[in-house]
C-alpha cells in the first residue's frame, strides 16, 4: 500500500493534532482527510502556506469548538422518543439507526456525528454517544417503544434508576 504524508488541520482521531505531519493510506488522503478539507499534502508549498495560516486555521477550529460546546450543553442529557414496531418481547421489526436518531434530533446533527457501533434492535431505553467535534462528546438518550404509553412508562422507570 503506498502511504503519503499530510499536515493535520484539525485533530483527527487516532492520528493526531493540528500541525502535525503523519502518513496514511493514500486512499484515505485522496478520498476523505483532502477533500474534506482536514489536511493538506505535506508539500514544501503546503507546509509555508500552513505555516502562513497557522493562527487563522486555529482560531477557526476553536471557533467550531465553541459552537459545538454551546449545542452539547444543549442536547446533555435529552431525550429522544421513538415509536416503533415490536414483537412481544420487545424485539423491533426493523432497527433504529444512526440516521433515524439524527433525524429525530433535527438539523442540529448529521448522521455522522451519531456513534452507534450497530443499529438498536430491541425496545428499551439507549444512551447513544454523540461526536459534535473532535474535541466535543456528548449523549442523548433514546427511548424506543412500540406506543406513546409504553415510551412514557420506560421513561419513567429509566428516571428511578
Amino acid at each position: 500500500m503506498r502511504q503519503v504524508q499530510v499536515i493535520l488541520l484539525q485533530r483527527i482521531g487516532k492520528l493526531g493534532g493540528m500541525g502535525d505531519v503523519v502518513q496514511v493510506k493514500a486512499g484515505y488522503a485522496r478520498n476523505y482527510l483532502l477533500p474534506k478539507k482536514l489536511a493538506l499534502r505535506a508539500t514544501e508549498e503546503d507546509r509555508t502556506y500552513f505555516e502562513q495560516q497557522k493562527e487563522q486555521i486555529a482560531a477557526q477550529y476553536k471557533e467550531q469548538e465553541e459552537a459545538a460546546r454551546i449545542l452539547a450543553n444543549s442536547l446533555e442529557g435529552k431525550w429522544v422518543t421513538l415509536i416503533r414496531q415490536a414483537s412481544e418481547k420487545g424485539g423491533l421489526y426493523g432497527s433504529v439507526t444512526h440516521r433515524d436518531i439524527a433525524d429525530a434530533l433535527g438539523s442540529v446533527v448529521t448522521r455522522q456525528q451519531v456513534l452507534l457501533a450497530q443499529p438498536l434492535k430491541e425496545t428499551g431505553v439507549f444512551k447513544v454517544p454523540l461526536a459534535l467535534h473532535a474535541e466535543v462528546h456528548t449523549f442523548v438518550l433514546v427511548n424506543i417503544a412500540p406506543s406513546v404509553e409504553e415510551a412514557e412508562a420506560q421513561s419513567n422507570a429509566y428516571r428511578r434508576e
